[in-house]
């Protein structure tokens, strides 16, 4: 019964995470697969997870396909970098409010990912990785912005 019970609550992650992001890099069943394996080594006696939401062990588990699927060319490749590329687009609108600027440093931040992907130590962490490339990508542009001001 925990079992199912935890099955029901990894779809249930897994669901709004794929939907919220239009995370295709692997199906659903694949997810839940792997999202339950995941969070059943952290407490294998009570099959529940000890310490993280199931959600950021879905994210973290999606890192590492990300960061895999990145590094191989490939249509899986092209689909990972639309993934994220829209994912820092949405970040970049959301603080800065001005779509042809969060495009530009979204596009920015994907080309120093895609040059420094081999210096992601935590292929779990790429979100942060991706985060800090959109963060560094931001600080360049301003820095030039202001040189011209």
């Amino acid at each position: 019964m925990i079992a199912e019970t935890l099955r029901a609550e990894c779809e249930r992650a897994i669901t709004q995470l794929m939907q919220r992001h239009n995370w295709q890099l692997l199906d659903k069943s694949a997810f839940v697969t792997r999202l339950l394996a995941r969070a059943q080594e952290h407490d294998p006696v009570s099959n529940t997870v000890a310490h993280e939401p199931l959600t950021s062990l879905a994210v973290n588990e999606y890192c590492l396909v990300w960061h895999q699927a990145c590094r191989q060319p490939g249509p899986q490749q092209a689909r990972a970098y639309q993934e994220i590329a829209r994912y820092l687009y949405d970040r970049a609108l959301h603080k800065y409010g001005d779509p042809d600027l969060a495009h530009d440093i979204a596009q920015d931040a994907l080309l120093l990912i895609y040059e420094q992907i081999d210096n992601c130590r935590n292929p779990g962490a790429f979100l942060a990785f991706a985060l800090l490339k959109l963060w560094n990508a931001a600080t360049t542009y301003f820095r030039k912005r202001n040189r011209t001001l």
